[in-house]
């Protein structure tokens, strides 16, 4: 049958999904019943003794023989609609309303329907309550499926998207719920994964914990996206205590990771390093988890070959992005020299902001960082320098610098080593540092910055600069300048740059 009032794809698809629950209901009372109620306009509450009425009128119980029966009958029938997430409890007494907005929300099936679909290749469910349904998924080629134990899935429009196009055949997000038996056959070549408003300690397709019905180490190994919000339990993402040795690497296809609001999370991969590669990964998004101390160790950031953007907010506890540290006694590995450099080739952007207890962000030595273009540090109070000469020597592409409220922040490019401070004599003339692309540098409310430049700093990289700034009562030079230096030729092009400069505060 067809609805001359229908004209989008959307209005089609939402009639199309009330007519196959239409369908599906047990019987004509309860098709005739749903039918009543959807006369109704929205949001209207209904009184369960007219629809006693209007079945009684209908008779639609023939085997009622008092008005009586047919209430108890139409009651049953009110608990089934609801059962089937069709009618909702009204505002009072004994009144229903229609399951939510028909038109936006029409996504709603009973569990019947759901494992009679058995030849079904493709599944798109904006949402899915699951309310005590024994659900069985059939096997599927592709799937969007959003599954809560609210009434209403959050997000339906974005809740795909992650900023990216890539081709995601196969996803789910839970809210509220994690029926890890009921989707498990899914969940074995699973592409994205949205998790959030659990109350567990792990999630339970990335753990292996528990006895598993599908293996976690082929989960892991299929993932493209993930994304976790506002699991306040949550003390683990990716959890695996033993990996057979012949298999694949895992987290290789990983794309792209979000993980927000995760107040207890102290360990992102808790994993044998050893099996894990995070070569196709290309955003990672950390917002307020508190109790995260570090995000990446040595080996596994030497995989991130393709990452273009880190973001970091909020993270109280995080001392360091990559840790350089090893075994109990917290010293630095003798291991990490040039042969174990870091690089990573694509990174373009880092964002990070209120991380008080950070410390420093790349290991101090043999990092590369050639195409970085926008780096911004907010709120770092205990962060002493952005970054080493070695480091900073290749930023090539660096185009943007903004850094604010570092309090302890005493140099922007460190050339300082041992505890006597004083200037490396491995800077020379033959090394000094340029920055050929950066155009804006902001500087504000870093109260105990003393040098922005460092000596090794070369004026004719820095054409074009705009400099700005604020609130840093102890900036002493914009270029710090060797004793032994004073009044050289060096110094002299660093006084004729500054003219060229805006006023700063």
């Amino acid at each position: 049958m067809e609805i001359p009032s229908i004209q989008t794809e959307r209005e089609k698809n939402a009639y199309i999904s009330l007519k196959i629950s239409y369908e599906h209901l047990k019987d004509k009372m309860s098709q005739t019943c749903f039918l009543l109620c959807a006369l109704y306009p929205e949001d209207d509450s209904i009184n369960v003794e007219d629809l006693v009425q209007y079945a009684w009128g209908l008779n639609l119980y023939d085997k009622a023989n008092s008005i009586e029966e047919m209430r108890i009958q139409v009651l049953e029938v009110i608990d089934y609609l609801k059962d089937s997430c069709l009618l909702e409890d009204g505002d009072v007494g004994r009144f229903v309303k229609r399951g939510g907005d028909f038109g936006r929300f029409p996504w709603r099936f009973q569990p019947e329907v759901i494992r009679r679909l058995s030849q079904l290749e493709e599944l798109y469910l904006p949402e899915l309550n699951m309310g005590n349904g024994n659900f069985k998924f059939p096997e599927l080629e592709k799937y969007k499926m959003c599954i809560s134990c609210f009434s209403i899935c959050s997000g339906n429009e974005e809740m795909f998207s992650f900023g990216h196009t890539f081709d995601v055949a196969r996803s789910l997000k839970f809210e509220g719920v994690f029926p890890y038996n009921a989707v498990s056959q899914l969940l074995g070549n699973l592409e994205s994964l949205q998790v959030s408003r659990i109350k567990d300690e792990y999630v339970e397709c990335l753990t292996n914990k528990t006895q598993q019905k599908v293996s976690v180490s082929m989960i892991l190994r299929n993932l493209k996206l993930v994304r976790i919000d506002y699991c306040k339990n949550l003390k683990v993402v990716f959890q695996m205590e033993e990996v057979e040795e012949n298999e694949a690497p895992l987290l290789s296809n990983l794309k792209i990771l979000r993980l927000q609001r995760l107040p207890d999370l102290s360990c992102i991969w808790e994993l044998p390093t050893q099996h894990v590669r995070l070569e196709s990964l290309v955003e990672l998004t950390i917002l307020h988890c508190r109790h995260l101390k570090s995000l990446f160790s040595h080996s596994l950031a030497q995989s991130l070959v393709l990452l273009e953007k880190l973001e970091i907010i909020y993270c109280p506890e995080l001392k360091q992005v990559v840790t350089e540290l090893e075994g109990d006694e917290g010293e630095i590995s003798s291991t990490i020299n040039s042969h174990t450099s870091l690089s990573f080739p694509k990174l373009t952007t880092v964002y990070i902001s209120t991380c008080d207890g950070l410390e420093y962000i790349f290991p101090t030595q043999h990092v590369r960082l050639e195409s970085l273009v926008v780096l911004t540090i907010k709120k770092c109070p205990r962060l002493k320098s952005l970054c080493s000469v070695s480091l900073a020597q290749s930023l090539v592409q660096l185009k943007g610098l903004e850094v604010s409220y570092c309090d302890e922040m005493k140099q922007i490019v460190t050339e300082l080593e041992g505890d006597e401070g004083e200037i490396s004599s491995t800077i020379t003339s033959h090394n000094s540092l340029c920055f050929p692309e950066l155009g804006d540098v902001s500087i504000s409310n870093c109260y105990g910055l003393e040098y922005i430049f460092p000596t090794s700093m070369s004026p004719q990289g820095l054409q074009g600069l705009t400099l700005n700034v604020e609130a840093c009562p102890q900036l002493k030079q914009v270029f710090r300048v060797a004793k032994d230096r004073v009044g050289n030729d060096s110094m002299l092009q660093h006084q004729q740059f500054l003219k060229s400069l805006y006023p700063f505060q």
